[in-house]
């Protein structure tokens, strides 16, 4: 059966329309198909039925309420894989007097940072920051940067299945 593609969007929206519908008569009592989870069965069947026939592929399933609320909770709660460009120029800023010294005071700054943190704490945050970009000494001397690096190093490292402790 040749479908126009008039056709086929008005079998599309039928889908849309009728998944809108049955979500609806989750919390609406009035709802033709509320507390009947056969008759919407029975009604998807068919109109996956029709697509078939049609010589469509069948309608993806819709999203479970699961997936619905992962997906919602991801968009709300998102963070960037980079630094906003307003955090970098920040970041820039604060790291400018670090990047003005010679070797031996950029070193010095460095070890400086390494006793305040704590020797373990300053070699764990420099490999995390590591995960997200390669270091310069001022970096590896400048504590904000090394701990938002390290946390987004860390967070896409994570992601991506790799982090180790």
């Amino acid at each position: 059966m040749d479908l126009t593609p008039e056709q086929i969007a008005g079998l599309d929206q039928q889908m849309v329309d009728f998944e809108r519908r049955v979500a609806d008569a989750a919390h609406n009592k009035e709802n033709a198909y509320y507390g009947h989870p056969d008759v919407v069965a029975q009604t998807r069947t068919q109109m996956q039925a029709i697509r078939i026939r049609a010589g469509l592929a069948p309608a993806v399933a819709p999203p479970s309420p699961q997936q619905v609320a992962a997906e919602q909770h991801a968009a709300a709660f998102s963070l960037p894989d980079e630094l906003h460009p307003n955090m970098v120029e920040l970041l820039n800023t604060d790291r400018a007097p670090l990047e003005s010294l010679d070797k031996t005071a950029l070193a010095d700054a460095g070890k400086a940072l390494k006793t305040e943190l704590g020797a373990t704490e300053y070699d764990k945050l420099v490999k995390d920051a590591t995960l997200y970009k390669p270091l310069t000494d001022a970096d590896k001397a400048h504590k904000r940067t090394l701990e938002l690096y390290a946390s987004i190093g860390r967070r896409n490292a994570v992601k991506a299945g790799t982090y180790r402790r």
